[in-house]
């Protein structure tokens, strides 16, 4: 099954090459928090109380796919409830509940306004 999310907003201090992090949330923030995260939106709010993913499923950002590694264990309620998760790319030690860990680096300039993300089984 497929989640679609459409990136709405970046803040200014979202994209750092050097966490290769992504914190992704909804339109509800607080000013200091939307500065440093992308707000998404689900393009079927249906969709998004039946939302899932787990290890061995992929994570497209644009064109470009990864493979996740480990889902936390908050990263489904927070996904249904306000739209939240941070995607680490290519880390290796500790793991949050609140994060998904993906295979390979990302390529911020391909991220956009409008830009889809899609996670899927």
């Amino acid at each position: 099954m497929d989640f679609k999310t459409r990136v709405t907003r970046i803040g200014n201090h979202a994209l750092n090459t050097e966490d290769q992090m992504l914190v992704l949330f909804g339109e509800s923030v607080t000013q200091e928090i939307a500065e440093i995260s992308i707000s998404q939106e689900f393009l079927d709010n249906e969709m998004k109380r039946k939302f899932t993913l787990k290890k061995g499923d992929q994570v497209l950002i644009g064109d470009t796919a990864f493979d996740v590694e480990y889902v936390g264990s908050l990263v489904q309620e927070n996904m249904r409830t306000i739209n939240h998760i941070n995607l680490v790319f290519n880390h290796k030690g500790d793991h949050l509940e609140s994060a998904v860990y993906l295979d390979g680096k990302i390529d911020f300039s391909n991220l956009k306004i409008g830009s889809e993300i899609t996670y899927s089984d």
